[in-house]
């Protein structure tokens, strides 16, 4: 379940003229393809059929009213092991993502006698890493969300 689907795909090879004939049948306005069989549209259910997605449960939305930076710096600090400079915080909730590499190069290396916090953290950079420069960037393609910190919670306390 989770990220497992699009996590075994891996690279796809770009077939640029099936993208081309693509974009050529496609209706802004409609929002679908237009094929000589009739009109065909891409649903919800088929990104959870090819990408291995679950559809069903609660949305992954997070909101917490009156944070600081100061507040999403302290929880940097809690669950990645570092506080970021306010420069490395576009806004109150995104880090940039050059921060958060440096910053998990820069831990010492695992061993069996590494303490499970350092652990932790180092797991849920990487995971922020992936999730932000990978699977859902922004528009900027610099800088993650912290509120995907919020859901690793869940991951650490077990209650998936």
């Amino acid at each position: 379940m989770g990220f497992y689907g699009p996590a075994r795909c891996g690279y796809m090879k770009l077939d640029r003229h099936l993208i081309t004939a693509l974009v050529e049948r496609w209706c802004p306005e409609a929002h679908t393809f237009h094929f000589p069989v009739g009109e065909v549209t891409i649903t919800l259910q088929d990104i959870a059929i090819i990408w291995g997605l679950s559809i069903e449960g609660e949305p992954v939305i997070y909101r917490e009213p009156n944070c600081t930076k100061e507040h999403w710096s302290q929880y940097c600090h809690l669950w990645l092991g570092f506080t970021p400079h306010e420069s490395e915080m576009r806004i109150i909730t995104t880090i940039l993502l050059s921060s958060l590499s440096d910053h998990l190069k820069h831990m010492p290396e695992m061993d069996d006698n590494t303490p499970q916090d350092i652990v932790d953290q180092y797991a849920h950079g990487c995971v922020l890493l992936l999730l932000g420069g990978l699977m859902m960037p922004d528009s900027s393609r610099s800088s993650v969300s912290l509120l995907y910190l919020h859901f690793l919670e869940n991951v650490v306390s077990g209650n998936v």
